[in-house]
């Protein structure tokens, strides 16, 4: 199944799960991500990803059991270099990034507190990674983007899953410990992923040898391990 597919028909569940929902919690929340590759994905990258992830998931108004779906985009290197480039009537100075990323999608299942202002929970997830390197070229006075390329791109299955808690904030049930949450939470959470194999590029993998670009791709499974910090909204 491709990407796209996935994201597709994962979307209309939801949004069908979503819509008949009249006596259900809805949750909306946003992370900021830290990844740590792990095992033979950690031998080969070995440094310390960045990204962020949204995520949407609904629950029975009195229970435990949460579903929903997350995206996430995470960062895990880039190289930037000047360079003059051809243009239509004279050379260009230009700024050359080069990014390495993976895009997440995953359903999830949560199970925790779901009253009270301090609420631990844990959680599993299961859905398809997809990783990417991107060149992009932009002139270097103007900042507008002359050229975007993919170098390369596969994509994995992933699952796994984790823990953490969330914290009311806000809303007017802030001081009944039996009333479920109505507003603003912060949340802090660790996950573990098992991904499949995939190829991949990293910093330095793309070189240039005697006039022309080499790709040193890696293949290998691509272990994360997630720690999120983030902000939730129920209604």
């Amino acid at each position: 199944m491709s990407m796209a597919r996935f994201f597709r028909k994962t979307a209309l569940l939801l949004v069908f799960s979503v819509l008949p929902a009249a006596a259900q919690r809805v949750e909306l929340g946003g992370d900021i991500l830290v990844g740590l590759p792990q095992n033979e994905f950690r031998r080969n990258i070995d440094a310390v990803g960045g990204g962020l992830s949204a995520h949407i998931g609904y629950a029975p108004e009195e229970s435990p059991f949460l579903l929903g779906f997350r995206l996430l985009y995470l960062n895990y290197g880039s190289e930037n270099r000047s360079d003059v480039i051809a243009g239509p009537f004279s050379p260009i100075d230009a700024d050359v990034t080069t990014s390495n990323n993976i895009l997440m999608g995953h359903l999830l299942a949560r199970l925790g507190a779901h009253v009270g202002r301090f609420r631990p929970f844990v959680e599993g997830f299961l859905g398809y990674n997809y990783l990417f390197t991107e060149t992009t070229v932009r002139g270097e006075n103007t900042g507008e983007t002359i050229a975007s390329e993919t170098n390369l791109d596969d994509g994995a299955f992933g699952y796994g899953g984790g823990g953490g808690f969330q914290f009311s904030i806000t809303g007017e049930n802030l001081d009944d410990p039996a009333a479920p949450p109505d507003g603003l939470s912060l949340s802090l959470s660790a996950r573990y992923m098992f991904g499949g194999k995939a190829k991949y590029l990293k910093e330095g993998s793309i070189r240039q040898e005697n006039g022309t670009l080499v790709y040193y791709t890696h293949e290998s499974t691509t272990d994360l391990l997630m720690i999120a910090l983030g902000v939730t909204y129920y209604f």
